[in-house]
């Protein structure tokens, strides 16, 4: 019997495994929202938000499915779902690598304050999507854990993390995106930092509780092996970043 050297393979499954598991769940989730409606399985419109259909309707499940949803030109829905995986994947498997409710919760919390968001801002109470929010949420709040980061935006400009979201904010906008959404993922995050990180006394209230620790567990969302290191810079050519955390 010979030996065959097993070396690393780079196969979907691979891929898709290496993604941590609640934002694979949410990336798995999108795909979904795209390709059912396009093989005829089910119609956009039972995933969007609308708030007659909520709480005329009773239609709950409208308050989550929205969030799968990157409305736009095909363009502008793939560079959600990249940014949604290297900044999802480097908060999940670095930041909170070693508690996955935690981000779990700082998700939730981005999806709720953006839903309070659409339903006092009359601008926005037309919006029937949200999931461009929370991935600009989720940048917002990468870019403050590693704002002294460098990042290199498709091999043209280099700038700080900092400025990520708003250079990003731009180049969505250019690519048929809503600029509202990209604000209110901002402000979202914005928020979610100002109470976790400069308010301490606030901070300790928005802790991950129980219930959610629980449920993960039990989903088997909650275990992850990967590491995408310290500092978990994206790890896309086109948007290749390098440096180290300060402070």
């Amino acid at each position: 019997m010979s030996n065959v050297r097993q070396g690393p393979s780079n196969g979907p499954a691979d891929f898709f495994n290496s993604i941590p598991p609640i934002t694979r769940a949410w990336m798995a989730g999108c795909v979904l929202a795209v390709a059912a409606p396009e093989l005829g399985i089910l119609n956009l419109r039972t995933f969007i938000l609308s708030w007659g259909a909520v709480f005329s309707h009773f239609q709950i499940w409208r308050l989550v499915t929205n969030f799968f949803v990157l409305h736009g030109r095909q363009w502008n829905t793939l560079f959600k779902l990249l940014w949604m995986f290297q900044y999802g994947k480097a908060l999940e498997g670095a930041t909170f690598q070693h508690d996955p409710a935690q981000y779990a919760f700082m998700l939730l919390f981005g999806a709720c304050t953006t839903l309070a968001m659409a339903l006092a801002v009359p601008v926005c109470n037309s919006m029937p999507v949200h999931g461009p929010d929370l991935v600009f949420f989720l940048m917002y709040v990468w870019s403050r854990e590693y704002p002294t980061q460098t990042v290199n935006i498709m091999g043209v400009v280099s700038l700080e993390a900092f400025y990520l979201p708003f250079a990003f904010a731009t180049i969505d906008l250019v690519a048929g995106g809503n600029w509202i959404s990209s604000l209110m993922g901002i402000l979202a995050g914005h928020l979610w930092f100002y109470l976790t990180k400069v308010h301490p006394t606030a901070g300790r209230y928005l802790q991950a509780p129980n219930w959610l620790r629980r449920g993960l567990d039990s989903l088997g969302l909650s275990r992850f092996s990967g590491n995408t290191g310290p500092a978990a810079p994206p790890t896309n050519s086109a948007f290749r970043g390098q440096g180290r955390r300060l402070g």
